[in-house]
Formats: structure tokens, sequence, C-alpha cells
């Protein structure tokens, strides 16, 4: 068998310098020295990567499983690790014993360690995952070879091996082992240089994709060790960006979770309360406002008028953003596109009561596993428009209020929903006064409960198609389609009303409703029916 530890140079020509518009990638590669033997020194490359684990972010020095062997780890050897861009080194023990989190492999040749606690420039890779065909795709690699000086070298992947390894042809040598492979004009790591073979010049790497689906595999059979781990997928910071047009003595800035439990709160208001309190607190967030960092329990000056921008940097992924932004009635814009919401299980009443809020763009929201929607939007009195294209709304049980007085709304796509575990839609839609229309079609409400008010007062609404509707577990009707003045025929000839108990005022105010076919109705259970058709003027 060949040894592909071998590096090859394929192409005589020089290591391209480097250029300034990587600056920050190159901040992130790194010389890696060990010791095999006494008095014996190798080199090897390696790069900063972000790990997600168990819910925490942790920094991780990434390179070959030849340059940093498990054999390595157990004689509890010292390595040092060099980033010289920034003329600065680390030192790692090497113990299994401790703490320090290692992920390794010899098939996939590749090395993760944990250095979160012991590296202050927090500057590293993001993978590129996506699923492409990387053949003839020029592209460079960082490294350092023969342990000299960071460089790159430019090639072409010449074909992809059945075990998803890389074969390039850009220059290596010596010391290159361990070190990013990148796309020619991109910024994402594609693979891991490896090795070379003398013998048929070429060079190998292991893809990117390859290890994920590896660690992902690992995963799933270490369930029961409650273990998970992924690799951080963007290099942008966990953070959220708001301009407050101040119009008040104070403001809030996030959800106030200071108030004393009563007695009387239910056990559901205690157990947000201890979310919430464990999540947003001065050890999990810094605040910036106009660049400056302040207290966390600071408040707005009677003498600070105008635009304020604040800053907010997450330092630990939060499980709830319950009225997370309650009652800022003088946000302006919100910026959430680095807001890292993949462990968030409540986002009650998140932007709730935001008044002036016009527009927000959410399409990179993470909500598989939101359970709770309720109030989210609730009172945004000026939001236009809003992307909900990208939710996955899989695990939700509660939609209640969810774009209750949305007034401006005039369209919204919830093509994406999946509402098969929600329970109560109760008020989802109440006061959206300009919504014209609303497609339900992808909607799967078996399981709702609640459908109280759901549609009430939205006076412009002209239309609407309910043929999906599955009411079969439906226990509350009452004033379902009330006040809503321009709807002019509605079709319910797919409702089962066997399990409801209240009809009350269900098409009150509808005086320009001409037709409905209530053929399918059942009313034996029905215990309220008062003023169900109250002010249908125009109904034949």
């Amino acid at each position: 068998m060949e040894d592909r530890r071998n590096e090859v140079t394929i192409k005589k020509k020089e290591i391209i310098p480097i250029d300034k518009e990587l600056i920050d990638v190159y901040k992130s590669i790194c010389k890696i020295t060990y010791e095999i033997e006494k008095d014996k020194i190798e080199n090897g490359s390696g790069f900063f990567i972000k790990l997600l684990k168990d819910g925490e972010e942790i920094y991780c020095l990434m390179t070959n499983h030849h340059v940093i062997t498990k054999e390595m780890i157990c004689s509890k050897k010292t390595i040092k690790v060099e980033y010289k861009f920034r003329k600065k080194s680390i030192s790692i023990k090497l113990d299994p014993n401790e703490k320090r989190f290692i992920k390794s492999d010899k098939t996939l040749d590749f090395t993760i360690i944990d250095v979160h606690d012991i590296i202050k420039d927090k500057y590293f890779l993001s993978p590129n995952t996506k699923n492409i065909n990387y053949i003839n795709e020029d592209i460079y690699i960082l490294q350092y070879p023969g342990g000299d000086k960071l460089g790159r070298s430019e090639g072409k992947i010449i074909k992809i091996n059945d075990n998803n390894e890389l074969v390039h042809d850009a220059s290596t040598e010596p010391g290159s082992s361990g070190s990013p492979i990148f796309l020619r004009g991109k910024t994402e790591v594609i693979g891991i240089h490896k090795a070379g073979s003398e013998r048929k010049k070429e060079n190998y790497g292991t893809l990117i994709n390859s290890i994920i689906e590896f660690i992902q595999s690992k995963n799933d059979k270490s369930k029961k060790s409650n273990e998970n781990i992924s690799i951080i997928k963007d290099n942008q910071k966990n953070e959220i960006l708001c301009i407050y047009n101040k119009k008040e003595d104070e403001i809030n800035l996030l959800y106030d979770y200071s108030w004393d439990i009563d007695d009387d709160w239910p056990d559901e208001g205690k157990k947000r309360y201890i979310e919430g309190k464990n999540n947003i607190n001065e050890k999990n967030i810094e605040i910036y406002i106009n660049n400056k960092k302040i207290k966390f329990n600071y408040k707005y000056k009677s003498n600070e008028r105008g635009e304020i921008k604040v800053k907010f940097i997450f330092n630990k992924l939060l499980t709830s953003t319950n009225r997370m932004f309650f009652g800022c009635s003088s946000l302006q814009s919100i910026d959430l596109s680095s807001f890292n919401t993949t462990n968030v299980i409540d986002m009650h009443g998140m932007l709730s009561e935001c008044y002036f809020l016009q527009s927000i763009d959410l399409s990179s929201f993470n909500t598989t596993n939101v359970i709770d929607m309720s109030d989210m939007f609730c009172n945004c009195y000026s939001l236009q428009s809003i992307d909900l294209s990208s939710f996955n709304t899989t695990n939700v049980k509660n939609m209640r209020l969810m774009f209750l007085n949305c007034s401006s709304l005039q369209s919204i796509d919830l093509s994406s929903f999946n509402t098969t575990n929600v329970k109560d839609m109760s008020k989802m839609f109440s006061f959206c006064s300009s919504l014209k229309s609303i497609d339900l079609s992808s909607f799967n409400t078996t399981n709702v409960e609640k459908m109280t008010d759901i549609f009430a007062h939205c006076s412009s609404l002209q239309s609407i198609d309910l043929s999906s509707f599955n009411t079969i577990n439906v226990k509350y009707m009452h004033w379902m389609f009330s006040h809503c003045s321009s709807l002019q025929s509605i079709d319910l000839s797919s409702f089962n009303t066997i399990n409801v108990k209240y009809m009350g005022g269900m098409f009150y105010g509808c005086f320009s409703l001409q037709s409905i076919d209530l053929s399918s109705f059942n009313t034996t259970n029905v215990e309220n029916m008062n003023h169900m058709f109250d002010g249908c003027s125009s109904l034949k």
C-alpha cells in the first residue's frame, strides 16, 4: 500500500502571496508543531472552526488525524499551535482524561480539538455544505509548507473518488497536511488537504461534507448520552442589530424578567419566567448603544432623543425568546439575519407591541424546535410585510393571537406552515383589517381545538378557501368570522362540527355575506349559538 502522507509538488510555481481580501480567512489558519520523537520535530497545518455542542458554541482546531493522532492524545503530549499571521501561539496539552472535547477519525483523516478556553481571537472558517460537483473547479489552499511562512497555492479538482476523497493538483509540501481547501473566490472550506502520492503525482483531501455526515451519524448513535455536535455553517456573529426612533422617556431594550412570581401564576407562566430569566441576563448577552458597551440594566435617560442604534451580542444560544422585544414601541428596524434560533423552543410574544416596526426579514430563522408562536407579532400595527417562507412549524402547538392586530399587513404567505400539531388558533388573524385574502390550503387542522375569533374583524377579507380544514376536534368556533364585513360567500361544506360546543356570534356583522353552505353542520353538541347571524343583512 502506498504511503499517501508524502507531499507532492505537482506544479513548478511559487507559493502565491497572501492578498488583502482574505485577511480574516488568513487569521484562521495555523501552524502545528509536534514532537514525534525526542529532538525530532514535525510540522502540520490546521485551521479554526466553530462547533455547536449541546447548544453551546465552542471554538475548535481542525487538522489531519495523522498530524494529531489518537496515540499522541493518549500519550498526553503537548502540541504547539502558532497562528503566525498574528504572531501568536497557544499550547494544547493532549490528555484523554481532561474534559477537553476531542473528535477524531483515522479513515477520514481528521481531528477536532476544543480550544475555546485558550484562544482569545475568535476567527473561524465556515464549511461549504452545498452538494455540487467539484470536478474541474479551481481551488486554492492556505498552508504552512515546510513549516515556514503562511502561503497560498492554486490548482484544480481532478476527480472525486468513491469514498468522497477529492483529488487535486495544487502544490503542497511537508507541513501542508491539515490545511483547508477553498473554491477560487470563495472563503468557505470545501475540504481538508491530507496527503500526496509520489507515484501517481496526485494530492488528496477529504470533503468537509463527509466529515459533517460522519459527525452527524455519531450523533444518532450517541443519543443516549445526549451528545449533539454540529459544525456551525456560517461566519456570522450571533447578534441582533436594532434602531430605535426614541419617542418616550424610557423604552425596553429586552424584556424585563425582574418581576416577582405571584402564587396565582399558572405553572406554564412560571416555567416561561424561569426560562426567560435563565436566557436573558448579563452573562449571556452583551449590549452596545452607539458602539458603547453598557450595563444590562441600563435605562434610557430623558435627554436621549432621536435615533439610537443598539446591538445585542449573544454568548449563548437561547432556548426562549418569550416576549423578547415586547412593548418596544419605538423600535424602527431590527436585523435578525445573524441571530441563531436553533435551540429556541418558545417564541411567545417575541415582537409583540412593536407598534412602529414596518417590515421584518426572518428568512434566517431556524424554528425547528419551536413549540409556541402565540402572540409573536401581536399588535404590530405598522407591519406591512413579513417573510415566513423559511419557517418550520412542525412542532408548534400554539399559534394563538400570532398576527392579532397586524392591521397594516396586506398579504402573508403561509404555504410553508405545517400545522399538524397546532391545538390553538384562537384570534390568529383577528383585526388583520388590510388582508384581502389568505391562502390556508397547506393548513392541517386535525388537532386544532380552538378557532375562536380566528378571522374576526378581517374587514377587507373578500375570499377565503377553507376546504383543507379538518375541524373534527374543534370545540370553540364562536365569533370565528365576526365583522368580516367584505366577505360575500364562504364554503364550509368540509367542516365537521360534531364536537363543537360554542358557535355564538360566528358570523356576527358579516353584512356583505350573501350565501353560506351549512349543510354539513352538526349542532348536536352545541351549547351556545347566540347572535350567530346578527347583522347578516344580505344573507339570502
